[in-house]
């Protein structure tokens, strides 16, 4: 392991990743992508490329879309002592720090306070083809280096991010990280095939699936299609008892911050939302995720397979379900998989059919594994379904 200051270390996987944004700069590129899955660590990961640029003489801009991130980049940064400004709304600007983390809506509102930088970090990097991100990015036409971090190499419309990035980093995958409990097992529950509908209501699932075997509640975020589906199965949970709210674009910041806070707490045991949990929300101890809605790209399906994938000691948390309503899982696959990243032809890929292992469902719970880990998984895997 590699200690940071603050006495912040470094585990091998991000190690590895760090070496290899080394060696990819000696090598020529200069807009390197770094692809590790949701809870591999990326924002301390990026600390430590920040650190050395620093240490270096280099000014550093950190950039993230949510205000979310932009606060999570700030803590990690204060972790690894890195003396830092935030530029953001509402927010005092502390300009003569090397490093400046900024929102990307705030820094484009504001283009004559853009700081400089020789060093360029962009959080969420498979956004990086919108149109602010590539203003910003214009502004900077003498940038040393430009460096992405991503869980998920592609964008929504499933093309690579070749136009924007110059190689490809990829030191870890989701069955190493499950393999050193980083990531907790997990298992998927579907219906036979992909479907239109519903295999069941949310209700049911937390009915079934929403407590362990001890009893206690597992925490559970669900995706919807929309935003009246969203409020519409709020509606429905709250009065059958369930302590729910819902997360969507059209709520008050203030009263999104509340429900996400509660939940953190506990007084909220399952969050209902419509595309603003699936990244760049970190919650290790959500246990259950229930997907009541379809899903086309493999990057939004595994960004948000990551909501609970995360270990949480904390609250004894050893695995985690996936209740996927309409069987996208066999669409897009298992997450701890073998998949191939790419910066040309399509961004996230899996083995070719006859290549990769087969998907096997147990008859009894509906559970998925993978068909070459043999029947014992498949036996764990409807152990894990009823706890």
């Amino acid at each position: 392991m590699t200690l940071l200051p603050g006495n912040v270390r470094l585990m091998d996987h991000q190690v590895r990743t760090v070496a290899a944004c080394k060696g990819s700069y000696v090598a020529g590129s200069r807009a390197p992508l770094i692809v590790m899955p949701t809870g591999a660590g990326k924002t301390i990961t990026g600390c430590a490329i920040v650190d050395g640029a620093v240490s270096k003489g280099r000014r550093v801009l950190w950039l993230a879309h949510r205000s979310e991130l932009v606060e999570q980049a700030s803590g990690s940064m204060d972790k690894v002592r890195v003396p830092h400004g935030v530029i953001q709304a509402g927010r005092k600007a502390s300009p003569l720090f090397p490093l400046q983390i900024a929102s990307v809506q705030t820094l484009v509102a504001r283009p004559g306070d853009m700081p400089p930088a020789d060093v360029i970090v962009s959080d969420e990097a498979h956004h990086d083809t919108a149109a602010t991100r590539r203003e910003i990015r214009l502004a900077y036409p003498r940038c040393e280096l430009y460096v992405g971090l991503t869980a998920t190499p592609e964008r929504g419309d499933k093309s690579p991010l070749g136009d924007v990035f110059d190689a490809m980093i990829a030191e870890t995958s989701v069955a190493e990280l499950m393999s050193i409990g980083q990531l907790v097992p997990c298992t998927i529950i579907a219906p036979p095939k992909a479907q239109k509908g519903l295999a069941h209501s949310v209700e049911h699932s937390l009915r079934k699936y929403g407590k362990r075997r001890d009893g206690r509640k597992r925490p559970a975020v669900v995706f919807c299609g929309t935003i009246e589906e969203a409020r519409a199965t709020t509606i429905d949970l709250k009065r059958a008892g369930f302590r729910v709210e819902c997360v969507d674009g059209k709520i008050d910041a203030l009263v999104r911050r509340a429900h996400l806070d509660a939940f953190n707490a506990g007084t909220l045991d399952v969050l209902v939302n419509v595309m603003c949990l699936t990244e760049g929300w970190d919650a290790p101890q959500a246990e259950l995720m229930i997907l009541a809605r379809g899903c086309s790209a493999a990057c939004t399906w595994l960004q948000m397979i990551g909501r609970v994938l995360r270990a949480c000691p904390r609250t004894g948390k050893v695995d985690c379900i996936v209740d996927d309503l309409r069987g996208v899982v066999h669409v897009h696959g298992l997450p701890e998989e073998d998949r191939k990243y790419s910066l040309t032809g399509r961004g996230i890929s899996r083995e070719p059919q006859d290549k990769r292992a087969s998907i096997a469902q147990c008859l009894v719970c509906g559970a998925e594994a993978l068909s070459d880990r043999g029947a014992l998984d498949l036996r764990l895997a409807r152990d894990a379904a009823t706890r």
